[in-house]
């Protein structure tokens, strides 16, 4: 038996759908859930282990080798879903009524979530009040991408004296404490999510 008798392309571009489908379906709820860019990166929030970009970006690749597998899928199955499509088309001849339904349903579904009204705008704003909802109990940074600045631009911005800073951070045991390094550098150096150096410097944050 060659590898090519024992390897069916086939069958093995259908179940990769299937598994590549549920990953997708897994992803897509977890980026429909996650926290907004500024507290994730405040906050150092991890799914499962994985961080908000890297959810993102499972999502989207695993989104094109979909595509691609659908495709593939396509080209080796074309004779049979061509004569498949045919005897639908033939079928929906029969069947207008249900046509018609088909195609002013999709239709309708496809106006109301892009006008955002009920029940299909529930489902946009569900997903944007559980994902604000990460930002309640101080975990909202003080200003956007805090954690990209250095600590010199920090202290500026916040009006904070630079090195009383520094010496609060390393009296708490924190090492890598340096005017330009970024706060997301201390705090990975340090195992800590960045919004404890904020704890520590005592920064207000949005509530």
């Amino acid at each position: 038996m060659t590898v090519r008798e024992r390897f069916h392309i086939q069958a093995f571009i259908s179940i990769y759908m299937v598994v590549s489908g549920l990953v997708l379906a897994l992803t897509g709820i977890v980026c429909y859930i996650k926290p907004p860019a500024r507290i994730a990166n405040w906050i150092s929030w991890r799914f499962l282990g994985f961080t908000k970009g890297e959810w993102e970006a499972v999502h989207t690749v695993f989104a094109f080798l979909f595509v691609i597998a659908a495709l593939i899928h396509i080209y080796l199955n074309w004779n049979t879903l061509w004569g498949y499509i045919l005897t639908r088309v033939e079928a929906g001849r029969n069947r207008k009524l249900e046509l018609s339904l088909a195609l002013v349903l999709t239709l309708t579904f496809f106006i109301l979530t892009r006008a955002g009204i009920f029940p299909f705008g529930n489902v946009t704003r569900l997903g944007e009040n559980l994902s604000n909802s990460w930002g309640t109990h101080g975990r909202i940074p003080p200003i956007p991408r805090v954690e990209t600045y250095s600590l010199r631009t920090l202290c500026r911005l916040l009006e904070l004296d630079l090195e009383e800073a520094m010496k609060k951070l390393r009296s708490e045991g924190l090492t890598a404490v340096d005017s330009l390094t970024t706060v997301s550098d201390i705090a990975r150096e340090n195992g800590i999510p960045p919004i404890e150096i904020g704890r520590i410097l005592e920064v207000e944050v949005v509530r």
